[in-house]
């Protein structure tokens, strides 16, 4: 009963305008793992905004939809959350043939993004340092913020990793001391995001 709200919100995603509007490709499903690439086949020099932006709408998209569920199912739904990891780098993609012949992606990139996935926090947007990188290159300094601890990623060994910056009300983010409001709201955000 509660896979039927989660399916449809996955089938939405692949088919959505969301995924047109940030011009990004949903890959594949499995499970409750959503891949999805920005700079493939053509590259996008701006893929890290468009992969955060789109991020962002689906962590507030997902939200609204476990608090719908609330309602329906009960408070304990609300303990139901997502995380998101992204990286940027080559991959190498291609369609496997078979009795489900469709297109995968494989690479160190892919990896990672995985990686930062398992081992973020939920509700949040974990960063490889590349994706970070390519957003302070564009001049969104105020989206990201610096993970306290680096984290021993298989195959790769310790890295840095960053969040996307949360708004929370009233309290004080140990990092820089400045006090920051709370918003959920992805139009919200993306606007915080130009």
């Amino acid at each position: 009963m509660i896979l039927s709200p989660y399916k449809q919100y996955f089938s939405h995603l692949s088919s959505s305008q969301l995924c047109r509007s940030r011009n990004v490709f949903k890959v594949e499903n499995s499970g409750d793992a959503y891949l999805v690439v920005a700079g493939v086949p053509e590259p996008q020099p701006d893929h890290a905004v468009r992969m955060t932006k789109f991020a962002q709408e689906c962590l507030s998209k997902f939200n609204t939809l476990t608090r719908e569920m609330e309602k329906q199912l009960g408070p304990e739904t609300g303990d139901l959350k997502m995380r998101i990891g992204l990286s940027s780098g080559p991959i190498i993609g291609g369609v496997l043939l078979g009795g489900d012949s469709k297109f995968h992606i494989f690479g160190a990139t892919v990896n990672i993004a995985i990686r930062m996935e398992t081992m973020g926090e939920p509700d949040r947007i974990h960063l490889s340092e590349k994706t970070a990188d390519l957003l302070l290159e564009a001049g969104k300094k105020k989206w990201v913020q610096a993970r306290k601890e680096k984290i021993l990623v298989k195959g790769v060994g310790e890295i840095q990793t960053y969040f996307i910056t949360q708004r929370k009300s009233a309290q004080t983010d140990s990092t820089n001391h400045n006090k920051l409001e709370k918003s959920s709201d992805a139009a919200s955000f993306c606007s915080d995001l130009s």
